[in-house]
């Protein structure tokens, strides 16, 4: 390879890291699109998972990324996100990701100082809907908002983590009027709108 085609290549630009301190929760209300100022339309692709570990490709409005994420420790986690070429991730998600896809609208809240993501799921997850904050550090001080509901930072089986609905085995049923989403040994309830379907989620 010659010096001048080294040189043309796209570099990798350090996108988000090299630490995520991010706390979930489940959303009580639609309070929270009163508040909203901007959304992103989101596709997520998980390329692979492994013990806590996961590498996933993302396309954000008109920004593509790859982000490789190290287990969590508490609500921290190690994360290094670059900036790719748009056309290289839409190939990813074609090729790679497959079924393993998800695809969302992510809302931007401001709240006390602070913005939070809400992410209004849609295809197979349709109707579940997560808010998250990211932190500068591990002790800052959070006001929740009013329609926040309760916390599931670190639960390896919320809908934010397992991103490979194909590999979880969802089925549905007609009854019931929430989405439960397996929470180690505990069951999360997700509010969502009047279509109302039941999840369930096969842990890997």
């Amino acid at each position: 390879m010659s010096e001048h085609e080294k040189s043309s290549r796209p570099k990798l630009q350090l996108h988000h890291g090299p630490v995520e301190i991010e706390r979930k929760f489940l959303v009580a209300n639609d309070d929270w699109r009163q508040s909203a100022v901007r959304s992103v339309s989101i596709r997520d692709g998980l390329i692979a998972t492994y013990q806590g570990r996961k590498v996933r490709v993302r396309i954000s409005g008109d920004i593509a990324t790859v982000a490789i994420k190290g287990p969590r420790t508490g609500i921290s986690r190690p994360e290094f996100e670059y900036e790719i070429p748009i056309a290289d991730a839409e190939r990813m998600i074609s090729t790679i990701c497959g079924d393993d896809t998800l695809e969302k609208e992510r809302f931007f809240i401001e709240h006390a100082g602070a913005t939070w993501h809400v992410d209004v799921y849609g295809g197979i997850l349709k109707g579940v809907v997560i808010a998250e904050i990211e932190l500068k550090h591990e002790t800052q001080e959070l006001i929740l908002p009013s329609w926040v509901g309760d916390e599931v930072t670190g639960f390896p089986q919320t809908v934010e983590n397992i991103l490979s609905p194909s590999a979880m085995g969802i089925s549905y049923s007609n009854s019931g009027r929430a989405i439960p989403v397996p929470r180690g040994p505990l069951i999360a309830t997700v509010a969502i709108p009047p279509a109302i379907r039941t999840l369930t989620l096969r842990p890997s």
